[in-house]
């Protein structure tokens, strides 16, 4: 059995954390920072990328009903950047219908949200940002590279839709560089 030592380390500071939060009689957040949502809205998450998109669209009804969820969260794009060189290159036109179909079925009451996890260039992620805004969707996670942090500011400069990243990226100092130059509206540790 391997020991990750990262994991100990993260469970460790997660812990101490809590428990100054306890003692504080505070939620970790207020330790940590001020904080601007006091709810976090629960959403279901779909990875049918490969399937036509008829199939697709069943698949993330039933996910929405089983959960009977009013946040929803799908892939957009094909896989993520270290795809690319892969033969096949999803289902073309996908995306641009699935985006505008969620938003017809579902209406104003679902949130919507948008994760191509770093697959597009700058070009294409604000080509399918400006979709997500038609269509009202609430943010647009990892357009690009996730460690491409001035191409994402590019991105967000771009667009109106809030840019979220960092779920992948462990450097302090993009994430740095990326708040102090305006270029992420969701930053996500």
């Amino acid at each position: 059995m391997a020991l990750c030592l990262d994991c100990l380390w993260q469970t460790i500071e997660f812990a101490i954390l809590d428990m100054l939060g306890r003692i504080a009689d505070k939620p970790v957040g207020q330790l940590i920072g001020e904080i601007h949502n006091t709810e976090v809205g629960i959403y279901v998450a779909t990875e049918f990328r490969e399937k036509p998109l008829e199939e697709h669209f069943e698949l993330i009804k039933e996910a929405v009903a089983q959960y009977d969820a009013n946040a929803l969260k799908i892939k957009v794009g094909y896989q993520y950047s270290g795809t690319k060189d892969i033969h096949y290159q999803g289902v073309p036109g996908k995306t641009e219908k699935l985006i505008p179909l969620l938003r017809q079925t579902y209406g104003d009451d679902m949130s919507l949200y948008a994760d191509s996890n770093g697959y597009y260039n700058v070009s294409e992620a604000i080509r399918i940002g400006r979709l997500l805004e038609e269509y009202k969707y609430s943010y647009f996670e990892e357009p690009v590279m996730y460690d491409h942090f001035e191409d994402i500011k590019e991105v967000a400069d771009a667009l109106t839709i809030p840019v979220a990243n960092g779920e992948q990226d462990q450097s302090f100092v993009h994430f740095r560089w990326s708040i102090a130059n305006d270029g992420l509206d969701i930053v996500q540790p």
